[in-house]
């Protein structure tokens, strides 16, 4: 019983790592979106992909695609720092 209880300790312990992983990394996008010129997605590509998983790989691509996002991406880095109220959603 007692492993049970540490194996799910562990588990929320990574679960709550995971996520500020996740926060740091939409800061540092929102930085590195800051200091992009010239050919957007070779260099965002570059800087930021380096690391990431297939996955992470594929969601940057779709986001340098899709240039429109790029600003929900901000705001959404600024609401995991809490520089922003959240707004509501749907």
């Amino acid at each position: 019983e007692n492993k049970e209880i540490e194996v799910l300790r562990q588990r929320e312990e990574m679960q709550k790592q995971q996520i500020e992983m996740w926060k740091q990394q939409a800061v540092e996008m929102e930085q590195v979106l800051k200091d992009l010129d010239g050919d957007l997605e070779k260099q965002f590509i570059e800087c930021y992909c380096q690391g990431l998983d297939e996955g992470g790989k594929l969601a940057m691509v779709y986001l340098v695609k899709n240039r429109q996002k790029i600003d929900e991406a901000i705001r959404a880095a600024k609401r995991l720092r809490g520089d922003e109220e959240p707004s509501s959603v749907n």
